[in-house]
């Protein structure tokens, strides 16, 4: 029999997100300790725990977080001591620093990536969707 460690998501309080609605442009600075959530535009400076840009989101200017996940655009200086991640849908162009990297199948990056944490192996996720049989 095999036993595997079950994983758990984690979940952000309501009262510990800010979100930035698809409507939303935003300019200037955002200094915040909780998770940062961008599905509209923002264009400025972002200081936060976890930065999460949707697929309609899209940054430019300069990142500092723990956490950066980009499903939309990131046009900016980036600074992830932690675990940065691209998925399918994301593009990110410009410097980037990160403890951990993640990109999935279809992510864009252009610019200097640079690893400066502890060096730690990340899995690659394989999209199933993106896989047709041609038999």
């Amino acid at each position: 029999m095999l036993f595997t460690k079950k994983k758990t998501a984690e979940i952000v309080p309501l009262d510990e997100r800010l979100f930035i609605n698809k409507d939303s442009k935003l300019t200037g600075t955002i200094d915040s300790t909780s998770h940062i959530i961008i599905a509209g535009e923002f264009d400025g400076t972002i200081n936060a725990k976890h930065l999460e840009i949707t697929a309609s989101g899209a940054v430019k200017g300069t990142v500092n977080a723990e956490s950066v996940t980009v499903a939309g655009t990131a046009h900016a200086n980036i600074k992830c001591a932690g675990r940065f991640k691209i998925d399918a849908s994301g593009k990110v162009i410009g410097e980037i620093q990160y403890g951990s990297l993640e990109v999935a199948l279809g992510g864009i990056s252009v610019g200097n990536i640079e690893q400066t944490g502890n060096m730690r192996i990340v899995r690659p996720q394989i999209n199933l969707a993106n896989i047709t049989d041609k038999r």
